[in-house]
């Protein structure tokens, strides 16, 4: 307990007593802008747009897929028991009705399970990914701008 506490005291005392306030601020030059501008097309090599425009069709496929693997995943284990849980009682340990119809929190998957799903909606996120990058690679470039 006493360490974090150390740690905090000496990060908030760096912060209060840092350089920055001790020299003057640069002034400018008369007809300069310290604006930002946004980067140019052209300042990146195109792997780099490809490989940027994959990591994000991968990342923000991620929930979609997973959540539709784990909807597959459980409709093919309750097929899998026979529809056994539809008659007995809710919330039973062994009930593996799937997820619109079972409880709240899904049911008993062990771990092994869970990493399957998870695998399996990574492989898709990148497959997703990959189909997504070979659609952009047969456009036509002045198509890829946009």
């Amino acid at each position: 307990m006493r360490l974090p506490a150390l740690l905090l005291i000496v990060i908030a005392a760096a912060g209060a007593w840092g350089q920055e306030g001790d020299r003057p601020p640069q002034e400018a030059p008369p007809g300069a802008v310290n604006d930002p501008v946004p980067y140019e097309r052209s300042e990146f090599p195109e792997w780099a747009h490809a490989l940027r425009r994959a990591e994000v069709t991968a990342i923000g496929s991620l929930p979609l897929t997973l959540f539709g693997v784990r909807l597959v995943y459980d409709f093919a284990r309750y097929a899998a028991h026979g529809f056994a849980a539809s008659g007995s009682p809710p919330a039973t340990p062994s009930d593996v009705r799937p997820f619109p119809f079972g409880p709240i929190g899904g049911g008993d998957l062990t771990d092994m399970e869970e990493l399957g799903i998870v695998i399996g909606a990574v492989a898709l996120s990148l497959t997703i990914a990959l189909i997504d990058a070979d659609l952009q690679r047969t456009r036509p470039p002045a198509a890829r701008d946009r």
